[in-house]
């Protein structure tokens, strides 16, 4: 688990080796976040990113504000390459 702080236009990149899965939850701010399928939305605080990774995928989070900083929390858990995940999903917090 990682607390990433991003600044202005800055984009943050997650290359994985093997497959993961991994939660993303903005903070501080929104964060854009894209996949290298091209799927990209914006994810405001209180909701978050629940993605699956293959091997040798990428993602990208990016801070769609052109003044501000936006903090986030990086999760990643490393999962079996038999172990089958739905792609993308988007959650809000109650």
């Amino acid at each position: 688990m990682n607390d990433e702080t991003l600044g202005a236009g800055h984009t943050y990149e997650i290359q994985v080796k093997q497959p993961t899965l991994g939660v993303w939850l903005p903070v501080v701010g929104a964060m854009s976040y894209r996949e290298d399928s091209g799927t990209e939305t914006t994810v405001s605080p209180g909701n978050l990113v629940v993605s699956y990774l293959t091997r040798y995928s990428s993602a990208q989070i990016s801070n769609p504000y052109q003044r501000d900083l936006i903090g986030l929390l990086d999760v990643r858990f490393k999962t079996p390459v038999t172990t089958t995940y739905f792609n993308q999903s988007f959650f809000s917090l109650m």
